[in-house]
């Protein structure tokens, strides 16, 4: 590719993976690509003295790096990361050279993944999982920068005409944000409304059956374990949040208000000095707590044994620990609702390495786990909750889009490869409860988005558990049509 589009008269460069920088020849650089430091010098190279800017940049690691054989679940999770922080930290570097082409005349950002040709859909293997994540980084990217043409180009690997479709595209700039080709078809992605199941099914649980869930003590994915209480199984909820203890007579009856005035008689009575930061860091904790507690009694009101495992995800070796501990304890798993994850919403421009490896890691590293331990053999369901920012990318959220796509993959192999378990990946809009603020949802409706109301939300997940032979990746939202924006404005 760089020589014929050298030969066409554009000046290529082209990134290699390396250690810091490493000037091969003038038009190739080796580069740590996860050291934005080295990014920033090869960037200062690429641009040279008379500071020509960036108008193109092509994203073909997915297509090049290749990994290791037999790879382990460590690897694996280990490749999504780098490959999805490579993009990111390359659109962070360069995303200001593309928005000023793009005022100039024009700009594109093409990334180039290899799942099947049909982005996962006909077959997704190990390193079609590994790559989706720049697939989110690339929508996301798109959200906060409308005038720079993004494309996403998913290819088959073994395809000979490659070289040529990937020349031919570039004649498309403007083609859809995702194009599919194979050696003998090209397609786009649309999707496709179905109603939901006209009747609710029970679950396919009962009293002795474990459940294990993620991230399941607040929000709705505390909706809906109520939801699967009935059934009186054993629920296992798994959160950062430490068990809280009681609450003390001085602050167990008071309101929101009520507590907060509380919590700044108690630093005045200490004599140190306190922030707003300080009261909220206090009222944080103690309302998160109560909320937990709240949620666990009202799984066991409705039915349900409980069990609460305070836990990181991140940590893979204690959340591997904890699975192999309810074997061994249980002999079973019949269901697992992985549900974990965090937002730090900021632009591109604004978002820390830190920030995007926290909130990415902590919903693949743990699902690149459960898919491990986990025995599909006994295993009835597989709910990875995504999120629509995946399908349609939303502005602040790289990570998080990223990380869903990631997810949304993952079903789609785990899908083929455990013929007797339900796996699906829901893509879930904004709900009308969980953590959604009263000043969320007016926000929401300025926007004219439409909230999924909390128990059609239940239902609607509950049926998937029973839906045999049901598509891995779905979009369960108010609406369909792709959203212009559905966070909050973004610091």
């Amino acid at each position: 590719m760089a020589t014929a589009l050298t030969a066409e008269g554009y000046r290529v460069r082209i990134l290699i993976p390396g250690e810091d920088v490493d000037v091969r020849s003038p038009e190739c650089y080796a580069v740590d690509l996860q050291a934005p430091a080295a990014l920033k010098r090869v960037h200062r190279l690429i641009v040279g003295s008379e500071g020509e800017r960036v108008g193109c940049l092509i994203n073909l690691l997915p297509l090049v790096e290749s990994l290791p054989h037999d790879s382990d679940a460590d690897a694996l999770r280990l490749a999504a990361f780098h490959l999805t922080n490579a993009l990111f930290l390359l659109v962070r570097e360069f995303h200001e050279d593309l928005a000023m082409a793009a005022e100039a005349g024009g700009s594109l950002l093409l990334n180039v993944t290899g799942l099947d040709g049909q982005f996962g859909l006909s077959d997704c293997d190990e390193a079609g999982v590994v790559a989706a994540g720049t697939l989110g980084v690339t929508k996301a990217f798109r959200r906060e920068f409308p005038g720079v043409v993004v494309r996403t180009v998913d290819v088959d690997r073994r395809s000979p005409l490659l070289a040529q479709q990937l020349l031919d595209e570039l004649e498309r700039p403007h083609g859809p944000l995702e194009t599919g080709l194979t050696a003998t078809r090209r397609t786009t992605l649309e999707l496709i409304p179905q109603p939901l199941p006209p009747a609710l099914l029970a679950p396919p649980i009962d009293a002795a059956s474990v459940v294990l869930v993620t991230g399941g003590g607040q929000g709705i994915t505390a909706e809906i374990v109520r939801g699967l209480a009935a059934s009186r199984c054993l629920v296992v909820i798994v959160g950062r949040s430490a068990m809280p203890s009681e609450e003390s007579d001085e602050t167990r009856d008071l309101d929101d208000a009520g507590l907060r005035h509380g919590i700044v008689s108690k630093f005045q009575q200490s004599g140190e000095s306190f922030t707003p930061l300080d009261i909220e860091q206090a009222f944080s904790l103690i309302s998160k707590g109560r909320v937990l507690l709240s949620n666990l009694d009202s799984f066991r009101q409705s039915g349900a044994r409980v069990e609460y495992h305070s836990l990181d995800v991140r940590d893979v070796s204690s959340l591997g620990r904890l699975i192999d501990d309810l074997y061994s304890r249980h002999g079973r798993i019949d269901g697992v609702l992985h549900g974990a994850g965090i937002i730090h919403d900021k632009l591109v421009v604004d978002k820390s390495p830190e920030l995007f490896a926290e909130v990415f890691r902590t919903k693949v590293d743990s699902a690149f786990c459960l898919a491990t331990k986990l025995r599909p053999e006994r295993l009835k369901f597989f709910v990875l909750f995504s999120s629509i920012s995946g399908r349609f990318g939303n502005r602040g959220q790289t990570d998080y889009a990223a990380a869903n796509e990631t997810l949304n993959k993952l079903a789609q192999r785990l899908n083929r490869e455990w013929t007797s378990t339900r796996v699906v990946a829901i893509n879930w809009g904004p709900w009308n409860g969980g953590m959604v603020s009263d000043a969320l949802r007016l926000r929401y409706k300025a926007r004219g988005i439409e909230l999924i109301p909390v128990g059609k939300g239940v239902e609607a997940c509950l049926s998937e558990l029973t839906a045999v032979g049901g598509e891995p990746e779905i979009v369960l939202s108010s609406r369909l049509a792709a959203p212009s924006g559905f966070t909050p404005e973004v610091d």
